[in-house]
């Protein structure tokens, strides 16, 4: 395929669409919401702050999710993100490793004219390093990571990127996803949205589904 006469900017949510970082991170995470909890005297034991935990909630952020329930602001969320940042990557880089497949392509795509990105919920301390420990980290500038963005209820992370990168005046913006309630917002900046998971979500917000971004990545080279 030949470059792209304006490049387009690509995209891509990190934990569990361009890293399988999940089953790595999720019982760290857990421990250390449980104690953060009791420190902070929300409850008094990590048994009982276990039983109210909520990780599948409407925020997609259990620290946000508690926030509201017991009125704390965004700098509490945001020390909490500083704080379990350390913990969650060494427990990233001991349960993932380079995918050369992954880079080759990914690295292909930028020398036919895009623009690689990534807009993440995740803390850039905990990303940057990981990007590294992955060998991605030349693909994917720095400024080009646009960390702690709330997709599913804020479009700051969305038009952040579009601020960064319009210079460049791309042809348009794809956003490529695990979560579909991220799609939407995305989609309503303006973002092409592509869903990443095994299995589809009916969405009109989401303009396209593959199951791994490994598939949606060979279509891209497939044009």
């Amino acid at each position: 395929m030949p470059p792209l006469s304006a490049p387009t900017v690509l995209a891509l949510d990190f934990d569990d669409t361009l890293a399988p970082t999940y089953q790595a991170i999720v019982p760290p995470w857990d421990d250390f919401m449980a104690t953060w909890l009791v420190n902070h005297g929300l409850y008094r034991t990590e048994e009982a702050a276990r039983a109210d935990y909520i990780y599948q909630n409407p925020y997609g952020c259990g620290p946000t999710y508690f926030a509201k329930k017991f009125g704390q602001d965004i700098p509490w969320v945001d020390a909490f993100y500083q704080a379990v940042t350390p913990l969650i990557l060494q427990a990233a880089v001991a349960g993932t490793h380079a995918d050369p497949a992954l880079a080759d392509k990914l690295s292909t795509l930028q020398q036919q004219g895009f623009v690689l990105a990534i807009i993440t919920q995740g803390h850039r301390d905990y990303v940057l390093p990981l990007l590294h420990h992955l060998k991605l980290a030349h693909l994917f500038p720095p400024h080009l990571v646009v960390d702690r963005a709330h997709k599913r209820f804020s479009p700051n992370g969305f038009l952040q990127l579009k601020h960064l990168t319009a210079t460049l005046k791309p042809a348009g913006y794809i956003m490529a996803d695990d979560s579909p309630p991220n799609l939407l917002t995305a989609a309503e900046c303006g973002y092409h949205t592509v869903h990443i998971h095994p299995q589809a979500t009916p969405l009109k917000e989401v303009h396209q589904h593959f199951p791994t971004l490994h598939a949606y990545l060979s279509s891209l080279l497939a044009r």
